[in-house]
Formats: C-alpha cells, structure tokens, sequence
C-alpha cells in the first residue's frame, strides 16, 4: 500500500525582513514577448514565456530575442494574444537535467481547473514540445494542504537546484518542495502519483499600506538560496488583475527554510516605489556584495518591461 507523504510548516507568526535597498537602474519595453510571466537564465541566455503568450522565448542577457518555440499548439501561428477565456496562464519556468535529457518546464497556473492545469516540457535534445494535462496532480494539491482562501492554487514560481523542484503559490505564499526524479516519474507514468512527496512551507512577506505580497517568480542562486519575486496587487482575489501598490526582490533559504532567515528589499524608482508588477528576476552577478539583477513585469495590457535591478545588502 502506498501513501501520501506531507510535511506541513506555517510561519505565520513571523514576518519577513527588509534587508538594503533595490534600484531600478534601467527599463525598456521587450517587444517579443507577451504578458511576460516566467523566466530561467541558462548560461549566457534567458528563457521567458507569458501568460498568454503561445511562444516560449530565448534572449540573450539584453533582452534581445534570439530564438523561439512554439508552445501552446492549440492557437495557430498567425494568432498572437491568447484570450483571457482561452490562456493556460503559464506563469512559472525552470530549467531541468535528469537522464538523457535536459530541458524547461513551464507551469500554468493552476487558477481555473481544468483548462489550466497543465505542464509542458520543452526538451534541448529533441527539441520538442510535450502537453501534460495533470489534472489529479493539481487537484492533490488544491484538497490535501491548508490554503488560505477556497481558490488558493495558482503557481507563480518555479526553479530546481538539480535535485528538487521549488514551486511557489501566489495566494498563500507557500513553497512546494517537490522531489525531481519523482515527479518526471509521475509525468512519464512511471510511477503513480501517490509516491511522490510533497513539502509545504508558509511564510509571510512584507507588505505596503497594510496589503502583504505574494510571490510572484523563483530563480535558484546555488547554495540552497532560492531568489524570489513579489508583488502587492490590489484585486478582489488570487486570479483577478489589479492595480499594483509596488515589487519586491527577495532571497529564502532552502536549507532552513525558516522565516526569520528570510530577506526582502522594496524595489525603488529613484526616491519613489517602483509600480510595476515584476513577475520573474535572474541574478546575473555580485560585485563587492552588490546583486545585479534583471527582472521582468507583466504590464497586464499585453506588454511586458525588462529591467535591471541593483541590491545593495
């Protein structure tokens, strides 16, 4: 017989601290892409999708398109903007490697079951395109944790550290620590889905004029340090568009996985908070301790900016 294995830790009772301050340093419209949501940074290069965006995208460390892939094959290639009714809301991208392959997944949402609990994978070996409708794998999730509100799921953020899968949830803030080789087990049917386990950690973040931000991107830093995205975006739940109060950068550690080793800076515009909905961000290097930094918004018009941040600790 086999079960369910869950970890469960709130850290409610804590809040986050503010640590330096981040700095827009620049920002410019990134044409290619819609609605951007997601991003992962492979070497020299970066991979971006959108919410409702059909391509997935390749740039460089400029934002310059260098290639593309078609991803949601259900919209012909002369259409560009998904509709909202249609969207999958792909929302969160991370970099995998097991054996003999190596690729990106790239997470919808999880906010309207079943149209938007899917996964697909992009394969560098094969170069191609495969759709996972894990439909019972979204639903583990929406019935077997504590969420805080009825329409809870809605993944924002995704990253690996080679071993494990890191998702975060929007509406919560809440981490899902996923094993890797398990859960491409599952999705290959190798495996069932009741032998994956499945870690859940809760955590408050910072807030402004008393609203708390919710995650809204994850990239891995390497060393257990997991760089994060948030946002405080007025709407009346965790699907809606709002207008945006402000963004935050900031750093969780895996290791502990404790509140109060968790960092978090406003981003600023000069003396002012920046009001961009910042969706993703990439570490690109550390200068005398100074984080460089770029990020990307989903302006929820279709457009999508691309920043450089600066994190001075």
């Amino acid at each position: 017989m086999r079960f369910w294995i869950f970890f469960y830790i709130n850290f409610f009772a804590l809040s986050s601290t503010i640590c330096g301050q981040a700095s827009l340093i620049s920002e410019k419209p990134l044409h290619s892409v819609l609605s951007g949501s997601g991003m992962t940074k492979i070497g020299e290069h970066l991979w971006v999708c959108g919410d409702d965006d059909p391509y997935l995208y390749q740039l460089d460390l400029q934002g310059n398109k260098l290639d593309s892939v078609h991803l949601w094959l259900e919209q012909s290639l002369s259409d560009i903007r998904i509709s909202k009714k249609e969207k999958p809301d792909f929302e969160a991208i991370n970099a995998y490697h097991i054996e003999g392959d190596s690729g990106l997944l790239v997470w919808a949402s999880g906010s309207k079951s079943p149209k938007r609990d899917l996964i697909y994978r992009y394969s560098f070996v094969d170069k191609e395109v495969t759709k996972y409708a894990v439909i019972d794998f979204y639903n583990h999730l929406r019935s077997s944790f504590d969420w805080k509100e009825k329409k809870a799921l809605n993944i924002e953020g995704a990253c690996s550290d080679g071993e494990h899968l890191y998702i975060l949830n929007r509406s919560s803030n809440s981490l899902l620590k996923i094993p890797m080789i398990a859960f491409f087990d599952f999705m290959d049917s190798r495996t069932l889905l009741t032998d994956l386990s499945i870690e859940k950690y809760d955590f408050n973040l910072s807030k402004l004029s008393g609203h708390e931000s919710t995650f809204s991107g994850a990239s891995y830093l390497g060393d257990g340090q997991l760089l994060f995205t948030a946002s405080v975006e007025l709407s009346k739940d965790a699907i809606s568009d709002g207008p945006n109060l402000g963004s935050f950068i900031g750093v969780l550690d895996l290791n502990s996985m404790l509140q109060s080793d968790l960092k978090m800076a406003q981003i600023m515009q000069g003396d002012k908070a920046y009001q961009g909905k910042v969706e993703a961000a990439e570490l690109i290097n550390i200068t005398d301790g100074v984080k460089q930094i770029i990020a990307i918004t989903d302006n929820d018009d279709g457009g999508t900016m691309f920043l450089q941040l600066q994190w001075v600790q």
